[in-house]
């Protein structure tokens, strides 16, 4: 599990919101369920400016918006220090390395040892890379988090 402390939606909306490209859109059919929208409103109001959606672009503020951000949040797995136990030792340097290369040390060690949520498309590597090794077994998470796919 993560060993970051639980923290409330606001908190996390409100850090988030200093750094993240936000929408002030008030005609986006989108905005009640989008990111960026919910997280203009936490910006901080000493802010003299902010990285924004280009409203003027033709595909914004539409059903189809290519920014829209999903304010559910999606379950992702956390930690995997024991995904390498049933593993033959060779199969093990070698997926460890390949991912090592893929995301970095530091990265890696951070989604194994949970400090991270594992997004959907690094699982999606990981379990690739596993396959291209010839390790088939599901990968074994150490647990699960609620987060937001920012």
């Amino acid at each position: 599990m993560s060993k970051t402390p639980t923290r409330t939606r606001e908190d996390v909306f409100r850090q988030k919101a200093q750094s993240y490209l936000v929408c002030q859109s008030a005609t986006c059919p989108l905005r009640e369920k989008c990111l960026r929208s919910i997280a203009s409103g936490y910006v901080d109001e000493q802010r003299v400016s902010v990285t924004s959606i280009n409203l003027n672009n033709p595909q914004v503020q539409t059903d189809s918006c290519p920014h829209f951000r999903d304010s559910q949040p999606v379950r992702l797995p956390v930690g995997f220090c024991g995904l390498f136990r049933n593993m033959p030792g060779r199969m093990e340097v070698a997926i460890k390395g390949s991912l090592i290369h893929t995301y970095s040390r530091k990265r890696f060690y951070e989604y194994r040892k949970g400090a991270l949520p594992v997004t959907p498309d690094v699982e999606q590597t990981i379990r690739e890379t596993f396959r291209r090794y010839g390790w088939h077994e599901e990968p074994q998470w150490d647990g699960y988090a609620d987060e937001y796919l920012w």
